[in-house]
């Protein structure tokens, strides 16, 4: 029920298509471009760059962007960190989903994550995974762990 009311709150808003469902992949240069066509969560920092993002009618999200080592370290400061099970809760792969996504959270089943990989709690209904070594932050619905 909480992703139904969101999702409306943002499409009546007058965010973009990709909130509103639009299902297709989109990609996005700058925080700016990404915050003007998206709905960002907040601790999405101003230095994010490179996204990618796919949503699907019922509004849930799946985002895929860069961050410098310092900001994603910032971002993830009070978000609850999941172990590998519990960030496994819910659908893993995007729909229509065009470029890299990480193996551990696609729909086959990997007993174990790379140790530079770490999850979190992002909110109630999302995820956060974080590829330490790259700075490559994936935002994806889950049950929150």
């Amino acid at each position: 029920m909480h992703r139904l009311f969101r999702a409306a709150l943002l499409c009546a808003a007058g965010a973009a298509a990709l909130a509103c469902g639009g299902g297709d992949t989109q990609a996005y240069a700058t925080h700016a471009e990404a915050a003007r066509a998206l709905a960002l969560p907040p601790y999405v920092p101003g230095t994010a760059h490179t996204f990618t993002a796919v949503a699907e009618e019922g509004g849930a999200r799946w985002m895929r962007f860069q961050v410098p080592p310092a900001d994603a370290q910032r971002m993830v400061e009070g978000m609850r960190v999941l172990t590998f099970g519990q960030a496994r809760t819910g659908r893993f792969t995007p729909p229509s989903w065009k470029g890299d996504w990480p193996p551990e959270l696609s729909r086959r089943e990997p007993t174990s994550s790379r140790s530079s990989l770490r999850f979190y709690a992002a909110s109630p209904i999302e995820c956060l995974a974080v590829e330490w070594v790259s700075s490559v932050a994936y935002l994806y619905p889950c049950g929150g762990g």
